[in-house]
């Protein structure tokens, strides 16, 4: 194997540049308060995965209810220019969507609580 090239300096007789090189750092010591945060989150119960992953496969059906009410209330008002309806039919599929809407906003907001509910029963649990 061909000596390493050193650009003039000398080379310290007591250090191997291969052992240098390969030598990997020793585990390192955590302080007092990192060890008991360690050891705290060693111990925190987590409620099973499965369980959080059942409950949203039984809101499927709520859940893709909403995100048909959130498509069809994107345009009401170019569907019923497209289909060149009456202002009758416009202004009641107007108000649907709006009445939508709204449903969509609250449908949301208590699916957070159902999560947030969820989340703080299993931290406590």
């Amino acid at each position: 194997m061909p000596e390493p090239i050193t650009f003039g300096r000398r080379r310290s007789k007591t250090e191997s540049p291969t052992a240098a090189a390969h030598e990997r750092p020793g585990p390192t010591e955590l302080s007092a308060a990192a060890e008991a945060f360690r050891a705290e989150l060693a111990a925190e119960t987590r409620s099973p995965a499965g369980e959080f992953e059942s409950w949203r496969r039984s809101q499927r059906g709520r859940q893709l209810l909403v995100m048909a009410a959130t498509a069809g209330s994107f345009a009401p008002g170019m569907a019923t220019f497209l289909m060149d309806a009456p202002l009758s039919v416009t202004i009641a599929l107007q108000a649907a969507a709006l009445f939508g809407n709204v449903w969509v906003r609250r449908e949301r907001a208590r699916r957070r609580r159902e999560i947030v509910a969820w989340e703080r029963s299993a931290k406590e649990g």
